[in-house]
């Protein structure tokens, strides 16, 4: 583990870990007002880890849904992690032994936008890999905490405290360092009005489709501006 790498991955992501503690709070504390245990919810916070999914399954769990309709549910809100880790995997060539397991478990929104955009040519695998893990385990670390505060205190949130305002406010802090073309801000407010307009039918398809609008948004901007993005 290259130790200055990690410290530059944890002081990079530093800044985004405040905006995690309502979320985490929030997917605590939701199974727990919806009858679940509180062990229930930290399965969910260890074995699921993304949180718009275990709120998804806790709320088509109170709705009596098939369990096979969860599930494809929580995949097709996760297929943006297949494409994370597409564009990840050209940065992380011939990973082995336990990286090759925790890099793809510890996968977050957090880890591959912070880490895609510190990324150089010159940085060695070694180097690539110790600066994802100061963003990704300390990521998990206040995931996990916050996940087991909320599920303790469950209906003890005053429903006043409205955490829902940390999602879009966590992504935002993500997303604006990151663009640094016209390309890029297309392709964000692309994927922002699609998903905008599909939230109130499906958080699943709204992701989905927002992540693809954003692609194409992008592709279709920098091919016929291509002096732009030169």
């Amino acid at each position: 583990m290259n130790k200055e790498a990690f410290r530059r991955g944890f002081l990079s992501v530093s800044p985004v870990m405040a905006g995690l503690v309502p979320f985490a709070l929030l997917a605590g504390a939701t199974p727990v007002e919806a009858g679940f245990s509180a062990l229930t919810a930290m399965a969910l916070s260890v074995f699921v880890f993304a949180g718009a999914s275990q709120l998804a399954m806790v709320q088509l769990a109170t709705e009596d849904t098939a369990a096979i309709v969860i599930v494809l549910t929580a995949l097709v809100i996760n297929l943006r992690f297949a494409m994370y880790s597409a564009s990840l995997s050209q940065y992380l060539p011939g990973m082995r032994g336990a990286s090759r397991w925790l890099v793809p478990y510890l996968m977050t929104d957090q880890a591959f936008a912070i880490s895609v955009a510190h990324y150089k040519p010159d940085h060695e695998l070694h180097y690539r890999v110790s600066y994802y893990m100061g963003i990704a385990v300390p990521t998990w670390l206040l995931w996990q905490a916050g996940t087991l505060t909320g599920a303790l205190l469950g209906a003890r949130i005053p429903p006043s405290l409205s955490l829902d305002f940390a999602i879009p406010l966590v992504f935002l802090s993500m997303i604006i360092p990151v663009i640094r073309s016209q390309a890029m801000f297309v392709a964000g407010l692309s994927s922002a009005v699609v998903s905008t307009l599909l939230y109130s039918y499906s958080t699943g398809m709204a992701i989905l489709a927002g992540a693809f609008a954003g692609i194409a948004g992008g592709y279709i901007w920098a091919r016929w501006r291509p002096e732009v993005n030169a």
